[in-house]
């Protein structure tokens, strides 16, 4: 993929003029028919400590979602990039970071509703140290019980127990075979979700951003890998917490975003781990019935 060129300038929209003075964090925000959450998600980023000082770049993607409540939020700085078609999550990020002005960069979903000191804490720890470092904040439902947003990097035999494989639901608690639990402090961990993640647009920027060619799921665990590669570091930080009204989104294609899940893992393992002719032959058996099974937990669930 080509390098992002982050600091050409976008035609964007907004709630008034830029920063004077350059954002001290860009919160990349992509929204996909999430009017109902986006205005709870602002609201949010306006009420922390930071907010006179972060600029919020907002992705509209699909160009057609009404976002005219934004002129309500005139306090913060927003701006809002359009797409001229339907991305995938990947794509739509790297042009929101193209627009973006900040040294560091949040990457939020529009249906996490921030504490109020996350965002600081996130930015104290992703800079508090030489190393290059990604840093995940702790998510909850709206109940108050933790999703996980961190996880080992895949396998053929852990995959088989994520979250979101048939065999995972059925085993329950797998004891951090693939995704890792809660943590009271701040723990290194090898992959973590963008859904609230924190990283140096230098860094986003060595890494050449996303890759544009995973529609949907595992880009950012292919990001956190070759971040890996590069010597870098992944932290979960407690300290940054998040109300995530999980699959807002999403939750529109119930049964495309199983097929999508499916696809980016081959996809996903056929960019990292090639080197063994059984893998490439098993894998995808094991996929598709995967596959199958929660597309058909899927419709039995529809039917209760």
């Amino acid at each position: 993929m080509a390098a992002l060129g982050r600091y050409s300038r976008q035609t964007v929209s907004g709630t008034g003029e830029f920063l004077s003075i350059k954002p001290l964090v860009s919160i990349i925000i992509v929204n996909h028919r999430a009017k109902a959450v986006l205005e709870d998600c602002l609201t949010a980023i306006g009420d922390s400590s930071l907010s006179a000082s972060l600029e919020v770049i907002i992705v509209n993607n699909p160009p057609e979602d009404d976002l005219s409540f934004i002129e309500n939020f005139g306090a913060l700085n927003i701006r809002i990039i359009p797409t001229e078609k339907r991305l995938g999550f990947g794509a739509a990020c790297n042009l929101g970071v193209r627009g973006s002005s900040g040294d560091i960069l949040l990457l939020l979903n529009p249906d996490v509703i921030l504490k109020k000191d996350a965002i600081e804490n996130l930015k104290v720890f992703v800079s508090d140290s030489t190393e290059k470092r990604i840093t995940v904040g702790r998510l909850t439902d709206p109940n108050g019980n933790f999703q996980p947003s961190c996880r080992k990097f895949p396998t053929i035999s852990n995959i088989l127990f994520s979250r979101g494989s048939f065999l995972g639901k059925i085993a329950g608690k797998t004891n951090g075979i693939y995704t890792l639990p809660d943590y009271l402090t701040p723990t290194q961990v090898e992959s973590g979700a963008a859904a609230l993640m924190m990283i140096f647009a230098e860094t986003y920027n060595e890494l050449n951003g996303f890759d544009e060619s995973f529609f949907m799921y595992m880009e950012d665990t292919d990001l956190c890998y070759r971040h890996f590669l590069n010597k870098g570091s992944v932290w979960f930080v407690p300290e940054a917490e998040g109300v995530h009204k999980w699959g807002y989104s999403t939750g529109q294609y119930r049964f495309r975003r199983i097929l999508w899940h499916h696809f980016s893992v081959w996809k996903y393992f056929l960019k990292h781990y090639h080197r063994s002719p059984g893998e490439i032959i098993f894998l995808p058996i094991l996929l598709f019935a995967n596959c199958c099974l929660s597309l058909l937990a899927e419709m039995c669930s529809l039917r209760k």
